[in-house]
């Protein structure tokens, strides 16, 4: 029987990283190391999964070719606006040491909470080349 590879179906190999912040440095170390070998490319994040960012920036330079981060914002704000958007992304870049996220996700919020404004201000980051892509994921509830 021929077993097909995953990228024969166009499959990304993510390592979610919301328990990251929580290894000791030598298991995210080791974790980290072997990225290549998982030929893990993209790496799921956000700011309130502990120390994850920093324990990604700590090896991105490594892999800034092949490494594609997802992070987050909005997750514990009461009220999203374009201010705190943009420092939340700026202080990801620069924790993450990349010039851009491949993916900036709304975190658990409802649509409702997504102004014209903030929604405006993910278009200006997209052109300015901090993100790639952005999108929304919501929470069971929404």
């Amino acid at each position: 029987m021929i077993t097909p590879s995953l990228e024969n179906f166009g499959a990304l190999k993510i390592l979610g990283a919301a328990r990251l912040g929580n290894l000791s440095v030598s298991s995210s170390t080791n974790l980290s190391r072997s990225l290549t070998d998982l030929q893990i490319n993209y790496i799921d994040t956000a700011p309130s999964y502990h120390n994850s960012e920093q324990r990604i920036g700590t090896y991105n330079r490594k892999f800034t070719s092949t490494l594609n981060i997802f992070t987050k914002f909005g997750r514990g704000l009461e009220k999203l606006d374009p201010g705190s958007l943009e420092n939340s992304i700026d202080k990801s870049l620069s924790i993450l040491k990349s010039e851009q996220v491949f993916r900036l996700s709304i975190h658990n919020r409802s649509t409702n909470d997504v102004s014209d404004d903030v929604f405006n201000k993910k278009l200006e980051l997209k052109i300015k080349g901090k993100i790639n892509k952005f999108g929304w994921c919501g929470d069971w509830k929404n």
